[in-house]
């Protein structure tokens, strides 16, 4: 019998502890929705655009650092072809700030087209460099390969 007594408190005990954990869960997440919501009620789209840019920005700084990394044509046109993608998608926004955002400084805007023209430049010149460093491995290669060639046919002669 005390030992029955001791399993239905120990069962009740856990029971009270599940309960407890479900009402704490619930509480939590009605208490994370309201955050969402009171912080989406904040945003504004001039901050959504803001956060669109640096994304893109931190998107193409990455596709600098892939330029380097690239070993083959494939690659840096993948590459190429993100680049471009990314920096259509800062000039759509910044067209777009500058039609909907008074509170912009006309300067800032400018100086996002400039910053876009001078991203474009750099890459279309890392791109080429990496082309010309891409075809001379190419040529080397193919030396090495008439020399292994030529050392091969020499051998066995």
């Amino acid at each position: 019998m005390n030992i029955r007594k001791q399993l239905a408190a120990l069962m009740s005990l856990t029971l009270g502890g599940l309960a407890l954990l479900a009402v704490a869960g619930v509480v939590s997440v009605l208490t994370i929705r309201g955050e969402i919501v009171r912080l989406s009620e904040k945003t504004s789209p001039l901050q959504v655009n803001l956060a669109k840019l640096q994304r893109s920005f931190e998107r193409i700084s990455g596709n600098f650092a892939r330029i380097s990394a690239a070993n083959s044509d494939q690659e840096i046109r993948t590459v190429e072809k993100d680049t471009e993608e990314t920096l259509a998608e800062v000039e759509h926004i910044a067209a777009e700030l500058a039609k909907t955002s008074d509170g912009l400084n006309a300067s800032s805007l400018d100086e996002m087209r400039q910053t876009d023209e001078a991203l474009r430049a750099m890459a279309s010149d890392r791109l080429s460099g990496r082309r010309r460093i891409a075809e001379s491995y190419q040529h080397v290669a193919h030396e090495i390969g008439s020399v292994v060639v030529t050392t091969q046919s020499l051998s066995q002669a």
